[in-house]
C-alpha cells in the first residue's frame, strides 16, 4: 500500500514549552498512523489510514459544521492501530483487536478529546449491532470481515438494547457515521481524499477546547 498519504508531513516549529495539548494529541496520532496506518485494514481492500481518511471525508460531506462528528469518525478505529503498535496478536479470527472501540475511546479521552468525540468513536460497533437487529438485510450487505467481527461484538442487538440505543441524542448521527464507515473501504486508487495533515487544526481545536494539558 502506498505511503504517500502520511509522507512529508511538516513537523511543528514550536518549542516543547509552547506546545498545547492539541499539538501533543495531533503529534501522538500522527506518529501512530505513520507507523501503523499503512497496515491492512482487517481483511478489507484498504489500509487503516485509507479507511480512516475516506470515512472522515464522507462524514464531512454529511455533517454540516459538526467537527466532532468528523474527527470521531476519522479516529473511530484508532484502537486497531494501537493494538498493532504494541504488537498485539490479532483477535476475532484475525480481524482486529477485540473491544477496539473501547480501547480507542479511552485513548482519545486520555489525549484530551471531548467526551462526545470519544462516545461517537466508540459507538460505531453499537450502530452495526443495532442495524443488524433493525434491518435483517443489513447483515447480508456487510463485508465478510465485518460479519466475522460481529460474532465477537455481541451479535445483533436484542430489543431492549435497541430501544436504549435509540434514546442516545446522537442516534441519527451515529447511524450516519456507520454508513460512512461502511462506504470507506474503497481501494486507494479509486478515490482521492484530504490527507491526515488537513485535520491538524480541527484536532488541536477540539482538544484545546477541553482545557486539557
Amino acid at each position: 500500500v502506498p505511503h504517500t498519504q502520511m509522507a512529508n508531513l511538516p513537523s511543528t516549529a514550536m518549542s516543547t514549552s509552547e506546545k498545547t495539548a492539541g499539538d501533543g494529541a495531533f503529534d501522538r496520532l500522527r506518529v501512530l498512523f505513520e507507523s501503523q496506518g499503512n497496515s491492512n485494514y482487517i481483511g478489507e481492500p484498504v489500509s487503516i489510514i485509507e479507511h480512516s481518511l475516506q470515512v472522515a471525508h464522507f462524514t464531512s460531506q454529511r455533517s454540516g459544521d459538526d467537527k466532532e462528528l468528523v474527527i470521531a469518525n476519522l479516529l473511530h478505529d484508532v484502537g486497531h492501530a494501537l493494538g498493532l503498535e504494541v504488537k498485539q496478536e490479532m483477535e476475532m479470527d484475525g480481524c482486529g483487536v477485540k473491544d477496539h472501540e473501547h480501547v480507542g475511546a479511552d485513548f482519545l479521552l486520555k489525549l484530551g478529546f471531548p467526551h462526545r468525540v470519544a462516545k461517537l468513536a466508540r459507538s460505531h460497533v453499537q450502530a452495526k449491532r443495532y442495524l443488524c437487529f433493525h434491518k435483517p438485510d443489513y447483515y447480508s450487505g456487510l463485508t465478510e470481515a465485518s460479519k466475522t467481527t460481529l460474532k465477537f461484538q455481541g451479535g445483533p442487538m436484542c430489543e431492549a438494547e435497541a430501544e436504549a440505543f435509540q434514546n442516545d441524542p446522537d442516534f441519527q448521527n451515529i447511524l450516519m457515521m456507520r454508513e460512512c464507515d461502511e462506504a470507506g473501504k474503497l481501494p486507494g486508487d479509486q478515490i482521492t481524499v484530504p490527507d491526515f495533515e488537513s485535520y491538524r487544526d480541527t484536532i488541536k481545536l477540539l482538544v484545546n477546547s477541553t482545557g486539557a494539558v
